[in-house]
């Protein structure tokens, strides 16, 4: 592939995805060696694989190129030997996050990349993250703790916006929140509860 320099979109997708990768293998080190609930621990151990993998694949890649591997987060910088500080709820929620930001992230890159090598990497990439969410939503169900989108009723006709004021229905004529903006919604709180989430 050295005939075929890598463009801009490709290094800095390389590079991010390098980073996350190798801080994630912290992370996930940590959690493997904590976590007490062994349904949680193997999908944390397949999340950490993945997260090698990938950092391993881009490697090889940027040496083909001669290119310096990014200096990322390393052994010394994360003890898996610390006390468990989370419980593995939040562990499991963690990795289901990760698996989900993954397809988009890993969806925008292959996009952009239109080298081969670099294209299949992140198409590989896209479908080790959908493996990952599948078997954490199916850990999550199984153990019944998985935290479903709100229910709304099915609508029981098409209607049509004909008044301007409906984008603003904070302010002038209340209205309820659509699906989309309750998904919105529910998303951006399950982000905000991990981020927020206080040691075990």
């Amino acid at each position: 592939m050295r005939d075929v320099k890598l463009t801009a979109s490709e290094l800095s997708h390389l590079w991010v995805a390098y980073m996350n990768s190798s801080m994630a293998e912290r992370i996930l080190e940590y959690f493997v060696h904590t976590s007490d609930d062994q349904d949680i621990k193997k999908v944390t151990q397949a999340a950490m694989e993945e997260s090698v993998k990938t950092t391993t694949q881009i490697k090889r890649i940027l040496d083909v190129e001669g290119i310096p591997v990014p200096h990322g987060f390393t052994k010394d910088e994360a003890d898996p030997q610390a006390p468990k500080l989370f419980t593995d709820r939040l562990i499991i929620e963690y990795v289901k996050q990760m698996a989900s930001l993954g397809l988009a992230v890993y969806g925008v890159a292959m996009s952009l990349c239109p080298r081969e090598d670099v294209r299949h990497l992140f198409k590989d990439r896209i479908e080790s993250s959908a493996n990952l969410l599948e078997q954490t939503v199916s850990t999550l169900l199984n153990k019944g703790i998985y935290v479903r989108p709100p229910y709304i009723p099915y609508p029981d006709s098409t209607q049509f916006v004909h008044k301007e004021s409906f984008m603003s229905g904070m302010f002038g004529d209340r209205r309820p929140l659509n699906s989309i903006e309750i998904t919105n919604l529910f998303q951006s709180t399950l982000t905000n509860s991990l981020g927020k989430a206080k040691r075990s």
